[in-house]
């Protein structure tokens, strides 16, 4: 995860790729301006938690969650690790159909970013 951006790279047999016909793929998630982030005393612009795989194994629904940087509060983002399933339809208010939901959570200050690890 970068401060603006969910990335899965894959390697395609020379080179680590980002590239979807190589299985990788990026997507945004909500972060704040820098000048906002400065004036609200956030330490970090983006999402400054690492990442954790939810489905396992024959589990269909396989994610990759983080704790977003919405100057209006956290949210709990949700990424299909995979394919995204045919039948999906983008959540409104998302910023990629890569996103299979993201919910608020009023749970910290802005200068305390909480990893799903810990949640």
């Amino acid at each position: 995860v970068t401060s603006k951006r969910m990335l899965k790279t894959a390697w395609n047999g020379k080179k680590l790729s980002i590239d979807e016909k190589d299985g990788g793929w990026s997507a945004g998630y909500n972060n704040m301006d820098p000048k906002v982030a400065i004036e609200k005393g956030a330490i970090s612009r983006g999402s400054g938690t690492t990442p954790a795989l939810m489905g396992f194994g024959d589990d269909e629904d396989k994610l990759v969650i983080i704790a977003d940087a919405d100057e209006k509060g956290t949210n709990l983002v949700a990424y299909w690790r995979n394919e995204i399933p045919a039948d999906f339809k983008q959540k409104p208010g998302t910023l990629s159909r890569r996103i299979a939901d993201q919910i608020s959570i009023k749970i910290s200050f802005l200068t305390i970013e909480p990893s799903p690890n810990v949640l």
